[in-house]
């Protein structure tokens, strides 16, 4: 498979909103705790549309984030750019924990050149977008599997990975 980050990230349709919503957390989060590494362009916030209000990270009022930026890869993830290409139903999961597709990725103004998944990478770490369904079970329904030999993510519920001794 020619892109990687395919193999170890996925949202299951349906859930693109919440996987959306994880990734806009920690961007988010990533640009206030590490303001030298990660910044993020906001819309401007208005009060009567739900798309403009900002995250519990930085506040309502701080408009949503549209636009990522690692300052230390010189990485640039811009949203709407993505959905623009993909649709609506584009995986958030590809550019919270695996490497960004490079017509998205831009460097100083241009296009970049591919670049290897451990500097692409937004975060270099697991994440797992757990919803409950009807049976007040919590399932994985989005995320990013960044473990050593992952080719794919699980498609176990909580209590099941628990019996058979995942988390605790």
């Amino acid at each position: 498979m020619a892109d990687r980050s395919l193999m170890s990230s996925h949202t299951r349709l349906g859930y693109h909103a919440h996987a959306l919503e994880a990734l806009v957390e920690l961007a988010s989060f990533l640009s206030l705790r590490f303001p030298k590494l990660f910044t993020v362009e906001r819309t401007p916030y208005i009060a009567v549309d739900s798309s403009t209000h900002g995250d519990s990270a930085a506040g309502l009022q701080a408009g949503a984030v549209k636009v990522i930026h690692n300052l230390v890869t010189g990485d640039v993830w811009d949203l709407e750019a993505i959905e623009r290409e993909e649709g609506p139903d584009w995986n958030p999961m590809r550019v919270a924990g695996r490497e960004s597709p490079a017509e998205y990725t831009v460097r100083q103004g241009a296009v970049a050149d591919p670049l290897p998944a451990a500097l692409a990478d937004l975060l270099q770490d697991d994440l797992a977008v757990m919803v409950e369904d009807e049976n007040g079970e919590y399932r994985f329904q989005a995320g990013s599997i960044c473990t050593a030999g992952a080719s794919s993510p699980p498609r176990l519920s909580l209590r099941r990975s628990r019996w058979l001794g995942g988390a605790r």
